[in-house]
């Protein structure tokens, strides 16, 4: 069963592309687009990000269920660490869960899943909306060089092609992709269980 609720609680501190990198690429020099082409170059991650169901740069995120699925489904993959899986107890007194209890499954293709570990079972919970929940982070790592290249290449194509179409697009309803960007990430859309 997939979360009812996510939330990313830590956003990545970098971007795939410096800003000069990108500058660059557009074969801009005028340092007053600086302001826009950043701006470009976060929705431009954003997008790719929310395309390909995965987190790029190292990143927080917070996922709510209603009591203990059989198995927990992360979005977000690649994970590279579950913090905590917390939940409301029969008392309602919120309770870290030991890691001995779970085991967590996670490859580059899949998103990552936790299960119960041999033996073991799901404490009970209050029984009310979102009384567990798992903080876990996920991303490719810290360094921009670690997303794979062609990803890294799309949110470029993107950032050029916001960069172009400024005026005809309004900030913050973008919600297509360039068509070449989009091929690029297709092979990288993760699979849900």
């Amino acid at each position: 069963m997939n979360s009812v609720a996510s939330k990313r609680t830590v956003d990545p501190v970098d971007e795939p592309w410096t800003l000069a990198e990108v500058a660059q690429h557009l074969r801009v020099t005028d340092a007053a687009e600086h302001s826009y082409i950043a701006s470009a170059l976060g929705a431009a991650r954003q997008m790719a990000e929310d395309y390909t169901g995965r987190a790029l740069l190292k990143q927080t995120w917070k996922s709510y269920w209603h009591g203990f699925p059989t198995i927990f489904t992360l979005g977000h993959p690649p994970l590279i660490s579950v913090t905590a899986i917390r939940y409301l107890d029969a008392d309602g007194t919120e309770q870290t869960l030991a890691t001995s209890v779970y085991r967590t499954v996670s490859n580059d293709l899949d998103a990552p899943f936790i299960e119960l570990a041999y033996g073991e079972s799901w404490p009970s919970t209050r029984g009310i909306s979102q009384d567990v929940h798992v903080e876990y982070i996920a991303g490719y790592g810290e360094s921009a060089e670690l997303i794979p290249l062609p990803v890294r290449k799309a949110i470029l194509l993107q950032v050029g092609d916001l960069y172009e179409h400024r005026a005809s697009i309004a900030v913050g309803t973008v919600t297509q992709l360039h068509l070449a960007a989009e091929l690029l990430l297709v092979p990288y859309v993760a699979q849900l269980r």
